[in-house]
């Protein structure tokens, strides 16, 4: 069975303040504090997406709600284009 995606995009009329704050969340961070590196995992991780470039990422269709609702809670949900992808190529 095919594991069916949708693309999701960052808007381009976001400021680039915004840009940069969704690319950290949904890529994650990693900080170096006194020689450690620490490395926070970004939501297209948490839901086993694939960054595609920068700003456009692949999301399995049944993960898209919890992002969705996780981006809503911080008020970022609006800097958001969803597409749904019809290829089948990424069969795991």
């Amino acid at each position: 069975m095919f594991e069916t995606y949708v693309i999701i995009k960052i808007s381009s009329n976001a400021s680039k303040r915004l840009k940069n704050k969704l690319s950290k969340i949904l890529r994650g961070t990693t900080v170096t504090i006194k020689g450690r590196r620490y490395r926070s995992r970004g939501l297209i991780q948490k839901y086993n997406g694939i960054i595609l470039s920068p700003g456009t990422y692949l999301i399995p269709s049944n993960m898209l709600e919890n992002l969705l609702n996780e981006l809503e809670q911080r008020e970022l949900r609006e800097h958001i284009i969803v597409r749904k992808c019809i290829c089948t190529c990424l069969n795991a």
